[in-house]
């Protein structure tokens, strides 16, 4: 029986036992590299593994393993793509409030490893360990609560992050990404788009640093994409109008998100904000 109050404390115990780990890691002396791959099977990916298991529940059921459709593979490419800057530029307004660990993070690393090895590390392992808890595990019993379900995901994404500077952002693309899942019936999309904005970052940081700010700037970087993004989701989400109405045809309007247990991770999460100053 769908329960949203365990999420709520599953969420809880994912932040805490990322912290803990961490701290292992740390005094274990793991490079980061190594910390980032372990650290998202351990954080990520063995719940998930624990969790189908004590269920009886077959992976392919829980984590919707089908087939991508070409069609849909074109449109989740050309969104990941299309709604990166828009990202970026939530990225800059936050780091205006909050400290933005990540060049820093990337810095250090690119000096520790080589490229290949930080795609891995950042690219590519968050992309399928975080999008088979986020989306998989948690994003399929959601869509139970139709569009609170995609903010509750959304929420829990930018959550497990552990940085204020990251969680607005993370917020907006794990929306992104749930309705991905919904609309594909697929977590190779998410994962795949994942993957994609992971590496567009990744490659901007090595090869194309941010230009000067101008108006041709905004307008190829920021406009352009924007508009493509405008245009595309919506024949994105009418191409795939059946397994949306699927959902909205399952929605339970009766589920209150907000329980005792919405309110300790919410406490849980500004705790460890504040006690390991990540703001």
């Amino acid at each position: 029986m769908f329960n949203i109050g365990f999420y709520h404390i599953f969420v809880t115990f994912i932040m805490t036992f990322q912290v803990i780990t961490a701290m292992v890691f740390a005094l274990a002396g793991l490079p980061g590299h190594l910390g980032l791959i372990l650290g998202g099977a351990v954080y990520f990916a063995l719940p998930v593994f624990i969790f189908i298991k004590a269920s009886g529940q077959k992976y392919v059921n829980v984590l919707e393993f089908k087939r991508l459709s070409p069609k849909n593979l074109l449109y989740v490419i050309a969104l990941s793509v299309s709604v990166y800057p828009m990202a970026l530029v939530l990225s800059a307004v936050t780091a205006m409030f909050f400290t933005n660990h990540i060049p820093e993070v990337v810095g250090e690393m690119a000096v520790q490893v080589n490229p290949l090895i930080m795609f891995f590390a950042m690219g590519l392992s968050p992309a399928i360990f975080e999008e088979i808890l986020l989306r998989g595990m948690l994003g399929k019993p959601l869509k139970h609560l139709g569009t609170k379900g995609a903010l509750l995901n959304g929420l829990y994404f930018g959550l497990i992050h552990l940085n204020p500077h990251q969680f607005f952002y993370a917020f907006a693309l794990g929306v992104l990404l749930y309705y991905i899942l919904v609309l594909t019936g697929s977590i190779w999309a998410p994962i795949l788009s994942h993957l994609i904005i992971n590496s567009l970052a990744l490659v901007l940081f090595f090869i194309a640093p941010m230009p000067e700010e101008s108006g041709e700037t905004a307008l190829y970087f920021f406009l352009l994409p924007t508009a493509a993004f405008i245009f595309l989701l919506p024949k994105f989400i009418r191409d795939n109008k059946d397994k949306l109405d699927i959902v909205n045809g399952q929605k339970n309007k009766d589920y209150r998100i907000i329980t005792p247990s919405f309110i300790i991770m919410l406490a849980v999460y500004v705790f460890i904000i504040f006690s390991f100053s990540l703001f």
